[in-house]
């Protein structure tokens, strides 16, 4: 492996810890609200809903972000890293160093954004 994919693995497991550390905060944060939901009144059984969705909502973005950096990993094990998964072309540097876990290059992922809206 070069020095380039090496700094890239380490970026990415980094992060992968640190997403994982906030899965497993926001996962105490959610059990400590459900206690508290079972003792409050209507009012916080309201507030602690509200709390529950959002903790879903970024608990499912949080493991998203997870699995697409496992993917990278994965793709950097099969030297697959770094190769658009549309088109076949290598990814710019520049674009894997702002977001590591890109699987296709930036011409793809706007055409992909485009045909979501």
């Amino acid at each position: 492996m070069n020095d380039f994919s090496d700094r890239m693995r380490r970026i990415l497991l980094e992060e992968r810890a640190k997403l994982t550390g906030n899965l497993l905060l926001e996962h105490q944060q959610f059990d400590e609200m459900i206690h508290q939901h079972e003792i409050g009144d209507s009012i916080d059984e309201v507030s602690t809903t509200i709390d529950k969705n959002l903790l879903e909502r970024l608990g499912a973005n949080i493991f998203m972000s997870v699995q697409r950096i496992d993917v990278a990993l994965a793709r950097m094990e099969n030297g697959t890293y770094g190769v658009c998964v549309k088109c076949g072309k290598m990814i710019d540097k520049a674009r894997l160093e702002a977001l590591p876990e890109a699987s296709m290059c930036i011409d793809c992922q706007k055409s992909v954004t485009q045909q979501q809206r």
